[in-house]
């Protein structure tokens, strides 16, 4: 099911939250049998769109009942406001409300295609918000009987979205027919995190098992990796795809060779608490950023050629997310307790003695910010905070360059052979 709102309301819309600071909520229906009907009110006003609401029945309906999302444009102000001293002030230029997302640091529950839809898991379903015209869709895994624990779009396919489930099981669904295309088994527990490589997917699980699955073949699982003790949250594939970084509540911080996946090129122990915050720097090849949890609290720099700590910086909260800019040395860490902050920085390598400054402070946010994103252009970050149930947008970075900086990324086309 999609619902379009109309650009030229929303166009308005902003123009009165600036005029007139009021605030404008236009509320998505969650049924897919319901009956809609559209109210247009005078221009600059209050509830310019509005669906009217029905009744639901059945497991589905009643999946979507309980979650939905609302467009909501925030009050009167400036997305860049000059410093008062060096770090730069940033305000979200945009808000969904995201009711009922699962409040778990250890999952992964937002991710943004190529093609510009965000994906966000919310209980027991999956809405996608296409960015570039304001259609939502929904999507219900399992019937809508098991809660959402990771989501992540396919690198290669521009409409295949991996869901990960409580029931240990990962959904790959079709998103332009909304339609499920297989189902993928092989864990216990629950799937925490999810991170593609081509054709190949892998998935890590409070099972504490990291699984490879290539989609293309029926028999799907292609290898089992066995070294962390308790749950895997943290996953990604370098740009490269050569390597694999794992992160675990068992405190480990793992790297996996292609060549040598049956164990970890470097088992990394430096950190305190779970490592669930992991990034691959798109500039820097063998760069890799890792964030700890609550009694951590720690940002650390590792070269993972020699698997060595560059840098470690102590933060006044547990790192809950970390994205690279796409096209420059900075990056966006996230972080919950014990202070609920949202800062970005800049990464200077000639300076190793103090390679990491602060340059912004995003704001808006009111708890903990538990996912990030970055949209296909590299300039904007999308944000969740379940506490607050919001969906936030925020300017960060310039857009991408026309010709990439590095000249590493991109799929292996040694892994390609491989697993074939």
């Amino acid at each position: 099911m999609k619902r379009s709102i109309g650009l030229g309301a929303l166009f308005r819309i902003n123009d009165s939250t600036q005029e007139n600071g009021e605030e404008f909520i236009d509320t998505l229906s969650s049924s897919a049998h319901k009956k809609r009907s559209m109210r247009i009110s005078r221009p600059f006003k209050r509830n310019i769109l509005r669906f009217n609401k029905s009744n639901i029945q059945g497991d589905r309906d009643k999946a979507l009942k309980r979650s939905s999302l609302r467009l909501k444009n925030l009050p009167s102000c400036n997305i860049y406001v000059k410093p008062v001293e060096k770090v730069t002030k940033i305000y979200s230029k945009r808000a969904l409300e995201a009711p009922n997302m699962t409040d778990d640091f250890y999952l992964n529950l937002l991710d943004w295609s190529k093609e510009n839809v965000i994906a966000i898991g919310l209980e027991c379903c999956v809405f996608l918000l296409n960015d570039s015209n304001n259609q939502i869709s929904q999507i219900i895994p399992s019937n809508g009987k098991t809660l959402i624990t990771s989501v992540s779009w396919m690198t290669i396919c521009k409409n295949r979205l991996a869901i990960g489930l409580n029931n240990g099981r990962v959904e790959i669904w079709d998103t332009d027919k909304l339609q499920r295309i297989r189902t993928l088994k092989g864990h216990s527990k629950r799937v925490s995190a999810l991170s593609w490589n081509c054709n190949i997917l892998s998935t890590g699980s409070l099972d504490s098992l990291i699984l490879s699955h290539d989609v293309r073949d029926k028999s799907h699982l292609i290898d089992q990796f066995k070294y962390h003790s308790k749950e895997v949250c943290g996953l990604k594939w370098s740009p490269d795809g050569i390597q694999l970084a794992s992160g675990s509540n068992d405190n480990h911080l793992c790297i996996w060779d292609i060549n040598i996946m049956k164990r970890p090129k470097f088992a990394l122990k430096s950190h305190k608490a779970a490592v669930k915050a992991l990034s691959w720097a798109s500039q820097d090849k063998n760069l890799l950023v890792s964030g700890g949890g609550k009694l951590d609290k720690s940002i650390k720099f590792w070269d993972t050629e020699e698997g060595t700590e560059i840098y470690s910086l102590r933060t006044n909260g547990q790192v809950c997310s970390l994205l690279w800019s796409d096209n420059s040395r900075e990056l966006v860490t996230s972080h919950g307790y014990e202070k609920s902050q949202f800062f970005v920085w800049k990464y200077l390598p000639h300076k190793p003695e103090m390679p990491l400054v602060q340059t912004g402070e995003l704001i808006g946010h009111k708890s903990r910010i538990l996912h990030t994103t970055l949209s296909p252009n590299g300039s904007t970050v999308a944000s969740t905070s379940p506490e607050d149930q919001t969906l936030r947008f925020w300017r960060v970075f310039d857009k991408k360059s026309e010709f990439p900086f590095s000249d590493f990324i991109g799929p292996s086309s040694f892994f390609k052979n491989v697993f074939r």
